[in-house]
């Protein structure tokens, strides 16, 4: 791929009293397909006030904002009227459109994109036509100041908190000049003072680069990956420009993370849907954060909720292992690239969860639909990441995001994260997901150019995502993490049973339940390690798709016969007339009449078939 040689970074003041980076905000809906562009009628108030904040950096402006928003009542949030929303444009928007900042263009086109839809049907439009959407807005959360908050059951710990206390040096870690302070009877607070110390001095090769995160991390690290790349794998001027240009970017970048996250980001947790909102910014201020190993190891007091963030499995990596050498690579040319041009978007974090009085009667459901199967395309080429623009992109996740990524994981969903690290960031903030739940991601840009699977993966370069953005700045990227059940065997009678064939279609419902999103684009889940059935996911899958009447595109990874099979079951059973309940009923037939457990794809076709001969009889 192509390099790039973009300008340099224009550094983001933090919001000041206003917090939508991280706020838990809605998600963006876009405008209907035959529509204008996006008016104020599509607008929530909640919508307005995270748009303008982000898109102003006046600080004044900013205030302003933060003091309307408390002058406002409760009800004005919950039950906006037009007034409501016309005194928001006139004390905010009007302002932001005459300020020096905005005559002087550094944010003429992000304003212009955004503020003209709303402006020009405010002239046109009658405000008492004006309707609230459907969907209730979440409140406005204005969330605790760093400072005032290390509640981990409820926020991410960071490690410039106060209370961020100095871990033990490990035995076996190198002594430093700071190691005296480095213990667990150091005063509060010195531990960032640490990291500050550490991250400012000059590195000038891999030993000490080591040597500054294992003391971070308060544990020993030898390094060997990470040696071997800037030593071995990287040419004389590759090492060079890391040390020179590369690395001391990272370090500041690290280090200004009071300024770039100045307060609490709330964690995602279990059985509780929320989103939430990241500037790209603060996203590769969160990873370099994790790469230097800053976060405290306690992360939370009742267990394992949360994934590691440590990147120091990934520097322990074998150095005769190509592909955790190549993965490594990933990680510093998206470290590369975001210190020489910081993106300007925004990444979603979203917690869906099918509530529990929905599960008990999702079989019930399933069965009495009467959901037509929606369009089935089966692709033998390509990949998931190969879909068409704006599709939903199935991971095959694992309980924890990104799987085992940040250790000698490389399949499917650690591929992912590796050439789109700032998927990452959802280890940072979300629990480990249970059976009625997925997360997704909507945003990530992918910055590198990568080839194979598994052991045999490489880092192929540089890549420049073409993706546009959306309104609110969001790359047309849409993940959604969804982990199947293992298996012991293949066709085992456990994946067959009612109650795992039950448990997969609400995982893959809930993870397929993106509004806009109005295609899927998946292939064999949980169909390798795990063990699963390929015949079967393809019918689950299709059964969850059809009944949010969303399309599916499955990649089947060169399996030419699965391909011929899912284009005959794709050219069959909708012709017929095959409803998704009428589906879920030929599944449990041949559980009773196939105890092999084969030809599941061949017997839903003669299925079908046989029931339409009869219903035409």
């Amino acid at each position: 791929m192509a390099q790039s040689a973009p300008p340099s970074p224009q550094p983001q003041p933090p919001p000041l009293a206003l917090p939508p980076s991280p706020s838990l905000t809605p998600s963006p809906q876009p405008p209907p397909a035959k529509t204008r562009a996006r008016t104020l009628r599509d607008m929530t108030v909640h919508d307005l006030l995270y748009r303008l904040h982000f898109t102003t950096r006046d600080p004044a402006l900013r205030d302003r904002i933060a003091a309307l928003v408390a002058a406002l009542p409760a009800e004005t949030l919950d039950e906006p009227t037009p007034q409501d929303r016309e005194s928001l444009l006139l004390a905010c928007l009007v302002p932001l459109l005459q300020s020096d900042e905005f005559q002087s263009g550094r944010c003429r086109a992000a304003v212009e994109a955004f503020a003209a839809p709303l402006v020009v049907p405010l002239r046109e439009e009658s405000l008492a036509a004006v309707t609230r959407p459907l969907v209730a807005d979440p409140p406005i959360s204005l969330l605790p100041s760093l400072p005032s908050c290390w509640e981990p059951d409820r926020f991410v710990l960071f490690p410039c908190h106060p209370q961020n206390v100095a871990p033990p040096r490990h035995r076996h870690s190198p002594p430093t000049a700071d190691s005296s302070t480095a213990g667990t009877n150091s005063p509060r607070g010195a531990e960032w003072e640490n990291v500050q110390t550490r991250l400012r001095a000059p590195v000038r090769s891999p030993e000490a680069l080591v040597s500054c995160i294992a003391q971070n991390a308060g544990h020993r690290i030898v390094g060997k990956a990470l040696t071997h790349v800037l030593d071995s794998a990287y040419s004389p001027a590759e090492r060079s420009a890391f040390f020179d240009v590369v690395l001391p970017r990272m370090c500041r970048l690290a280090l200004a993370l009071p300024d770039i996250c100045p307060n609490a980001i709330p964690l995602l947790k279990r059985q509780q849907a929320a989103q939430l909102v990241l500037t790209q910014q603060q996203v590769a201020c969160l990873l370099a954060n994790m790469f230097f190993c800053t976060f405290p190891r306690t992360r939370r007091s009742d267990g394992d909720e949360l994934p590691s963030v440590s990147f120091a499995g990934v520097f322990e990596s074998p150095t005769n292992w190509p592909s955790q050498i190549a993965k490594l690579k990933c990680f510093l040319n998206y470290f590369r690239r975001v210190v020489t041009h910081m993106p300007e978007g925004i990444i979603t974090i979203r917690r869906l969860v099918l509530a529990h009085s929905s599960v008990s009667s999702f079989d019930g459901i399933i069965t009495a639909s009467s959901q037509p199967l929606s369009r089935f395309e089966s692709r033998s080429s390509g990949g998931i990441d190969d879909a068409p623009l704006g599709a939903l992109q199935v991971d095959f996740g694992h309980k924890a995001f990104g799987g085992h990524v940040l250790e000698l994981g490389n399949v499917q969903e650690e591929i992912r994260c590796t050439v789109n690290p700032e998927l990452l960031v959802a280890r940072l903030v979300c629990e480990l997901i249970e059976s009625n739940e997925s997360i997704v991601v909507s945003g990530s840009e992918q910055f590198c150019a990568y080839e194979g699977y598994g052991s045999d993966f490489k880092f192929v370069g540089d890549y420049i995502d073409p993706r546009p953005r959306d309104a609110l700045g969001h790359r047309l990227s849409h993940l959604t993490s969804i982990d199947a059940h293992p298996y012991r065997s293949q066709r085992s009678s456990e994946e067959f049973s009612h109650r795992f064939m039950l448990r997969e279609t609400i995982k893959a419902y809930v993870g397929f339940n993106v509004p806009e999103c109005s295609t899927v684009a998946t292939g064999n889940w949980g169909c390798g390690m795990l063990n699963g059935d390929p015949d079967l996911k393809t019918l689950l899958q299709w059964i969850a798709a059809s009944q949010l009447d969303k399309s599916l595109i499955y990649y089947t990874f060169g399996n030419a016969d699965l391909t011929r099979r899912q284009q005959d079951l794709a050219a069959t059973l909708p012709r017929l007339g095959v409803t998704v309940g009428e589906l879920w009923s030929i599944i449990q037939s041949f559980l009773i009449e196939q105890p092999s457990k084969t030809g599941l794809i061949d017997f839903a076709i003669a299925r079908a078939r046989q029931i339409h001969l009869q219903c035409h009889l």
